[in-house]
């Protein structure tokens, strides 16, 4: 789910060696995995940290939560994409 999801979304930056890096929140749900979604991490019950590389990894507090994180995936434009880009399945 990461892989696709951080292609399907996000917005892109260029770093200096002109490669294109999707810069998204990180979400860790309660069993340990992480999601990288294309949503306000404010619009959840979240706690933030950051990371010791500097990045913010936002930890979900509650079921609710979870699902909410988990449900705001945009599945038709994912489904879209893997339909022009087989190769990434």
């Amino acid at each position: 789910m990461d892989l696709l999801t951080s292609l399907a979304f996000g917005p892109t930056a260029r770093d200096n060696s002109g490669i294109f890096i999707r810069s998204m929140p990180q979400f860790l749900l309660r069993d340990g995995s992480r999601v990288t979604v294309e949503s306000d991490p404010a619009a959840f019950d979240v706690c933030s940290y950051e990371k010791a590389s500097g990045g913010a990894v936002h930890a979900v507090l509650s079921p609710q939560a979870e699902k909410a994180v988990l449900r705001s995936v945009d599945l038709d434009n994912l489904v879209g994409l893997t339909k022009t880009a087989p190769s990434l399945l």
